[in-house]
């Protein structure tokens, strides 16, 4: 979040299509629910997109992390209701800094 006069600069991560297209998302957040970790990113290009995408951290068999998507529509519902809860809390944490 941005502190008194500093400008807000979103986090942008590129996401490749199967066919190697590149998407631009912004990172919202990242949490801890259930053991699990999740991120939550909103497409860039798209404008006025209040859409956002939520995938599971996962490690690999070399240790590397990767975003997965979320197939258990309860998981899903779990992650995308703690991520507004957490996003309220910043909006309101915001509007208390002004």
């Amino acid at each position: 979040m941005a502190e008194n006069n500093e400008e807000y600069t979103p986090e942008i991560i590129s996401l490749y299509e199967e066919d190697g297209t590149e998407v631009k998302f912004e990172h919202l957040d990242t949490f801890e629910l259930n053991g699990n970790i999740y991120i939550v990113l909103l497409e860039a290009d798209i404008p006025d997109n209040e859409d956002v995408v939520i995938f599971k951290v996962v490690t690999d068999e070399k240790g590397e992390e990767l975003f997965s998507v979320i197939e258990d529509d309860e998981e899903l519902e779990n992650a995308y209701n703690e991520f507004m809860f957490r996003y309220e809390d910043m909006i309101f944490a915001e509007d208390d800094e002004e």
